[in-house]
């Protein structure tokens, strides 16, 4: 099931929010029943994303969060720890992106995965904050 709003004001703002929800269970294996009735692996449960977009010409700027509930890695999904190698964790994580327009056909932006530095394994330990700088030339 999904769900998305999204509202655009006057002003060059537009806001949006949408949100996943994935029952994924193996109802039968007969090869391996013990699986039976748990989650397929690296299926969440839940997703969210929210965020904000500004244009104010010629700059632009978006903050966009978004989570990511529990996955396993394993079809009888034993894995149930957190935060170690291997292990397939929630997280929230937030970005940010400012842009600005130098010519109809060139823009510069700096963006900023994961601002809040955060830690979470997916199998390997996610990378943290990282840093783009960005140049696009539209022909």
């Amino acid at each position: 099931m999904e769900i998305e709003v999204e509202q655009r004001f006057d002003v060059g703002l537009r806001l949006f929010a949408n949100y996943t929800y994935t029952n994924a269970k193996i109802k039968k294996n007969e090869a391996k029943p013990s699986t039976e009735g748990k989650k397929i692996i690296q299926a969440p449960e839940n997703m969210f994303n929210a965020g904000a977009e500004v244009e104010k010409y010629p700059f632009s700027a978006s903050l966009t969060g978004r989570y990511v509930s529990k996955r396993y890695g394993n079809d009888e999904n034993l894995d149930t720890v957190n935060g170690v190698y291997s292990s397939y964790d929630p997280y929230f994580v937030a970005d940010i992106k400012i842009s600005y327009k130098l010519t109809k056909n060139a823009t510069i932006s700096l963006s900023v995965d994961n601002i809040f530095d955060r830690d979470y394994w997916g199998y390997y330990k996610a990378p943290g904050r990282s840093w783009f700088g960005e140049v696009t030339l539209r022909f």
